[in-house]
């Protein structure tokens, strides 16, 4: 089960359904993992919290979206500046991280 999340997880990588991008230097791609029947529903939720939280912080330099490895597997993502990697990640919590 957990090599079976792992490759999930690598498989998130280059799949993006809203325009994202490769991480590039000084920039951090965060990860909410949400897996069932219902994990894009809620991957999608959640994007739209995190897009207003974002606004709600004056948060700039950031993008968002969702992305899927298979149809049990979906993640909300957010691209953001290193500089708010901390501030992103004590509200919000997120489940996994890639530098770029």
């Amino acid at each position: 089960m957990a090599h079976e999340i792992d490759d999930a997880a690598d498989s998130l990588q280059g799949a993006t359904d809203s325009g994202g991008t490769a991480p590039e230097s000084g920039e951090v791609m965060l990860f909410w993992d949400f897996f069932g029947p219902r994990g894009e529903g809620t991957a999608r939720h959640f994007q739209t919290h995190l897009e207003e939280f974002l606004e709600r912080e004056s948060v700039s330099g950031c993008s968002v979206g969702t992305s899927s490895s298979n149809p049990r597997h979906w993640a909300a993502w957010c691209l953001a500046p290193v500089a708010v990697e901390d501030l992103l990640t004590r509200a919000l919590k997120p489940r996994r991280r890639e530098l770029g």
